[in-house]
């Protein structure tokens, strides 16, 4: 069932990012197009701000699903229902927290950001576009929460992938009726308010959750060193968009979200096999079979890290090309900026393949033992970004994001195999050197290939041959130096990590 469960989530997560990532090519083309950069800059920064709002969740989404992997491994409805209620009453307490921001935000916001709308032009998309967050972290996580930390993730998914097409279809066509922006983001925020109800119903008819059952001892642990992460993964995240909102203008910001879009689709869909594998990592964790993590962490490590240079690397010789064509027509800022492109996408690569260790660590729970660093990391991006983009502009904020991107892949693998796996981490630097090498025969590969197109089907066809060679690359690569780590996927797939 472990196996079938996993191969549902992953399935499912694919076709919903896939959907999600249509969605989001669509939707900012015809508002550029429509409504201008400019605006569709706006909507960009306000929505970055907006994800401070993700504060609300204070760090907690991974607490609880630590948290709740040991409660659902050992069936114990009474600790479900103690972990449910903790963090419910924690998300309603910051509720009123989250309508002061948004105010906050209203008043401020359009004084410091440099615009050519009016304050009750920006106050009001501040406010719609506010709604659906708000309504998100404070009603919906915890049930999202339970749902996939039982390995039914499939459930969100397949709720996401209805709703993403309704509303993908509607805005079209309001958009093309002529509807002001802001109706348009209205009938969004309205649509998606249907996740948070579905999965409240959802986990009411197949759960006996007691919101509230009495606790006397505190039953999601590390609840505040979980606010820290998340705190300083924030900053991290968000660092360019900010930094280019109050150091640069709006239509750099915009430029920045058109590679951004593309690079997060690739990345979101690269993690849903994550969202997979995490609880089955979890419930290893949770009962202690530690051989069994240690291989399927090896396994899951590699398949990462190889993944994320297919994806990437194919991304860092296409993006510009299609980037091109997906602004052609936009007379009002130069979207094609290639030495930022590259620094962007090998950023993402990084963030990437470093996931598989922040997700080893949040599913142990080691979130008082890790905070320091990423703090450290969030710093590091922050002032490195501020302290480039007077200078080189987009480049800037993106040597940033890479600079500590690498400090975080590095620290959080050294993290993993010392103080969790308990084992060497001499298989980190070796994983490493083997990325740097391939990545580098790739690059030197591409780059004496000419790589233009003049619409979307040349491109396609460009990209079949792409990418084909970076895969052929990388399983060159792997078939050298990782031999062990292919077998132990194919066990995995057939039979050995399944019940």
């Amino acid at each position: 069932m472990r196996k079938k469960r996993l191969l549902w989530n992953s399935t499912s997560s694919i076709i919903s990012q896939a959907i999600s990532i249509i969605s989001a090519f669509i939707l900012p083309r015809l508002i550029i197009q429509t409504y201008g950069t400019t605006v569709n800059g706006l909507i960009s920064s306000i929505s970055q701000f907006l994800t401070v709002v993700a504060l609300s969740e204070f760090g907690m989404s991974a607490v609880v699903q630590a948290s709740l992997f040991r409660v659902l491994a050992n069936n114990d409805e009474d600790g479900i229902s103690r972990v449910m209620a903790s963090a419910t009453k924690f998300f309603r307490r910051v509720g009123l927290i989250l309508i002061i921001y948004a105010i906050g935000l209203c008043a401020l916001y359009p004084v410091f950001v440099k615009s050519e709308f009016d304050y009750l032009y920006i106050a009001s998309m501040i406010l719609i576009l506010s709604i659906y967050s708000v309504v998100h972290y404070v009603l919906g996580i915890t049930n999202n929460q339970l749902i996939s930390a039982d390995q039914r993730g499939y459930v969100n998914n397949v709720t996401n992938v209805i709703v993403v097409v309704i509303n993908t279809v509607a805005c079209v066509f309001l958009i093309k009726m002529g509807v002001g922006i802001h109706a348009v983001k209205l009938f969004y925020a309205m649509v998606f308010l249907t996740k948070p109800i579905v999965s409240a119903l959802y986990v009411k008819k197949n759960y006996k959750v007691n919101r509230r059952i009495k606790y006397v001892t505190e039953p999601i642990q590390q609840k505040w060193n979980g606010v820290a992460q998340h705190i300083a993964n924030y900053v991290f995240t968000s660092t360019d968009v900010v930094v280019l909102s109050l150091f640069s203008s709006l239509e750099n910001v915009s430029i920045y979200s058109v590679y951004a879009l593309i690079l997060n689709g690739l990345k979101q869909i690269s993690l849903q096999v994550e969202n997979g594998i995490k609880p089955v990592l979890g419930e290893f964790w949770a009962k202690n079979q530690m051989e069994r993590l240690g291989k399927l962490f090896t396994s899951y490590e590699w398949f990462m890290h190889t993944e994320s240079m297919i994806v990437f690397g194919a991304a860092a010789s296409l993006i510009v090309p299609f980037v091109k064509i997906y602004t052609v027509n936009v007379t009002d800022a130069n979207y094609v900026v290639p030495v930022f492109a590259l620094i962007i996408t090998l950023a993402y690569f990084v963030q990437n393949a470093g996931n598989c260790y922040n997700f080893m660590i949040q599913a142990a729970g080691h979130f008082k033992q890790t905070q320091k660093n990423y703090m450290i990391v969030a710093c590091m991006n922050l002032l490195v970004s501020v302290v480039l983009v007077s200078v080189i502009g987009l480049e800037g904020v993106a040597i940033g994001t890479l600079v500590s991107a690498l400090y975080q892949l590095l620290w959080q693998g050294r993290y993993v195999y010392r103080a969790i796996l308990q084992s060497s981490s001499i298989r980190l630097m070796k994983q490493i050197c083997i990325d740097a090498a391939c990545l580098a025969t790739g690059f030197f590969v591409l780059t004496r290939l000419n790589l233009n197109a003049n619409d979307y089907l040349h491109w396609a066809i460009l990209a079949i041959p792409v990418t084909l060679a970076w895969i052929a690359i990388v399983s060159v690569f792997s078939i050298l130096f990782h031999r062990d780590e292919i077998r132990d996927v194919i066990r995995f797939f057939r039979k050995d990590f399944a019940d």
